[in-house]
């Protein structure tokens, strides 16, 4: 949108409109699921505190409400009153999503968001991000699931050991000798060759 975050406090990029996940879990693990998303609704952007802080009944339901719509999306509805210590890690995963999502970001940094999870939980997870991407949000997704990449990405940037080797469309960076020698450890002269 135009504004340089650069050396920015956390809280303040949050009210430009920016919610992220972390690739290592950053859960409330002694909350429950529900107070794990209610809590992430704190000063949400355009609301002051004053508005927090006040005894607002129907505020207080329609946050209650969005709480159970994000938890529903994600598949977490009957985990409400579950402690997040009790979480898989594919669970756990999508509450880092759902606490990103009360934040009501207009962009979303996603850092590794099917780490560690088996293929079932992957598939899981893309319909969800597909469902999110489809409500209007961007992503910016830092992602080693190649496939995952390729599907969700409409420019990539491909970064090896902290420097830039490609960038562009999906199609021109799956083409890169770079990428591929990179990634798929074969030499240049090979897939020349081959």
């Amino acid at each position: 949108q135009g504004r340089e975050i650069t050396g920015s406090s956390t809280h303040t990029i949050m009210q430009f409109g920016i919610a992220r996940t972390f690739q290592n879990l950053r859960l409330f693990k002694r909350m429950t699921v529900f107070d794990n998303v209610w809590s992430a609704q704190h000063r949400l952007p355009g609301i002051p505190i004053s508005r927090v802080l006040a005894h607002d009944r129907a505020a207080e339901q329609a946050r209650r409400a969005q709480v159970y719509e994000l938890l529903e999306l994600t598949g977490l509805l009957d985990k409400a009153n579950v402690l997040a210590e009790n979480l898989a890690l594919g669970e756990s995963r999508k509450l880092e999503l759902a606490r990103a999502l009360a934040r009501e970001p207009q962009l979303l940094l996603l850092d590794e968001p099917t780490g560690g999870m088996v293929p079932q939980e992957t598939d899981e997870m893309k319909r969800l991000l597909q469902r999110v991407i489809a409500s209007g949000k961007s992503l910016i997704l830092i992602e080693h699931k190649m496939d995952m990449v390729m599907e969700f990405c409409d420019h990539i940037v491909v970064l090896n050991f902290g420097e830039k080797i490609s960038e562009g469309p999906p199609s021109v960076v799956q083409a890169d000798l770079n990428v591929i020698e990179a990634y798929m450890g074969l030499e240049t002269n090979d897939v020349a060759e081959g």
